[in-house]
């Protein structure tokens, strides 16, 4: 069935509407700033010339990274990365202090969000993130005794 025309000019004015929302810009700088991180772990599972031996090291980097954006830095230094719980609160940052990527952040200053919509977005970016790290641990195991962990003797310059 055909959208009529009334249809689609309501779905152009929503869209518009969107964009035109004074958080959509920030939180499109931060969905551009994680994605690529997102992306980078991905081609490296994809590649053609995949690195078993770096895996752990290419992963835990990568996802102590992300953790640092919105965990405490007490806990970063303290607690071993796979003891680490990413869904508990009491690690977390203040929301003021959680990193969202540069542009974000830039455009935040130069255009500084209502309060509510500003904690708002900075909610909907800890959930994300909090989310991002779950799925990480729920596909890679982060305990330095895990088997993947030995192969790094595969790799050539260690051999």
């Amino acid at each position: 069935r055909s959208e009529t025309t009334v249809d689609k000019v309501d779905g152009a004015r929503r869209i518009n509407e969107v964009l035109n929302n004074s958080g959509t810009k920030p939180l499109l700088f931060f969905l551009q700033y994680i994605l690529r991180k997102v992306n980078s772990l991905n081609v490296e599972f994809q590649s053609e010339n995949f690195q078993l031996h770096r895996l752990h090291m290419m992963v835990t980097t990568e996802y102590r990274n992300i953790l640092s954006f919105f965990v405490t830095e007490k806990i970063m230094q303290c607690v071993k990365l796979s003891d680490i719980d990413p869904i508990n609160a009491c690690n977390h940052k203040k929301m003021d202090d959680i990193y969202l990527g540069g542009l974000a952040m830039m455009h935040l200053i130069n255009k500084p969000l209502p309060t509510e919509v500003l904690l708002r977005f900075k909610n909907d970016c800890l959930k994300f993130l909090v989310e991002l790290c779950v799925q990480i641990r729920k596909r890679f195991s982060m305990s330095e005794d895990s088997l993947i962990t030995k192969l790094n003797v595969l790799d050539p310059t260690v051999a």
